[in-house]
């Protein structure tokens, strides 16, 4: 795990695995995915209540399936990938037979899946990547998917404190300086946000793990007992 200054946290897929086993990363205090839930997504209920996603989905960096499954149940195809087996187990015992949807373990920055998708909904994997395996994996997902894919993307924004663990913060430059030159033309960005299973106590006790100030509480909302992460909602259609 690198741990910059800025507070933004960097896992490699095996730690990713790690923490959707239950085993705890050492000296971070961490023993869970703070980003995994069983409910959908609401930005991915919204895409879908405005007729933004079409045809054969395929969700980058799945997890344990909570938005495939839900929109299988909606009668997408879909088909999930997510570089974290363990993530993938859970996400099989939430999908029934009956279900349009399969799961896969695949690497973002080398997907090994058919030119078959029609929209991406990448649900918080953009973020956990480098600027360099962002650039890959943005031009894999264009040539993965059909002419005339859309994709749809939450990531968290620069808004949130560099004195927060977090993943990299994403600036709207970045998003057009990165989408455009990959074949994805940015139709939308609209700000968000990301509920992450933080408490305040859980959030000081991480970043005294890794060194980061105490935090107050005011550095972000919390809603029900979630961290709302500031983010960008994004929309992106593929060019040839």
């Amino acid at each position: 795990m690198t741990i910059p200054p800025t507070g933004e946290l960097y896992l490699t897929p095996l730690q990713y695995d790690a923490l959707y086993a239950r085993k705890p990363l050492p000296g971070i205090s961490l023993d869970i995915p703070v980003w995994d839930s069983a409910d959908p997504s609401p930005t991915v209920v919204r895409w879908h209540d405005a007729g933004l996603i079409t045809g054969h989905v395929l969700d980058a960096g799945c997890g344990t399936g909570s938005n495939a499954v839900w929109l299988a149940q909606h009668n997408y195809q879909v088909t999930g990938f997510d570089a974290a087996p363990h993530a993938l187990d859970i996400a099989r015992t939430r999908a029934n037979d009956d279900l349009p949807v399969r799961f896969t373990v695949a690497d973002a920055i080398d997907l090994k899946l058919p030119t078959a998708y029609n929209t991406v909904i990448d649900s918080a994997l953009y973020h956990c990547l480098t600027i360099e395996q962002r650039q890959v994996y943005i031009r894999e997902l264009h040539r993965v998917c059909r002419t005339d894919a859309r994709l749809l993307m939450t990531c968290v924004s620069e808004a949130l404190p560099a004195t927060l663990p977090g993943p990299f913060r994403i600036t709207r430059d970045e998003l057009y300086a990165t989408l455009p030159p990959a074949g994805w033309a940015i139709t939308d960005i609209t700000p968000g946000v990301i509920s992450v299973a933080y408490t305040l106590d859980l959030l000081r006790t991480v970043c005294a793990a890794i060194n980061l100030p105490e935090p107050s509480g005011d550095e972000v909302a919390f809603s029900d007992g979630f961290a709302q992460f500031p983010a960008w909602e994004v929309v992106a259609e593929r060019q040839n």
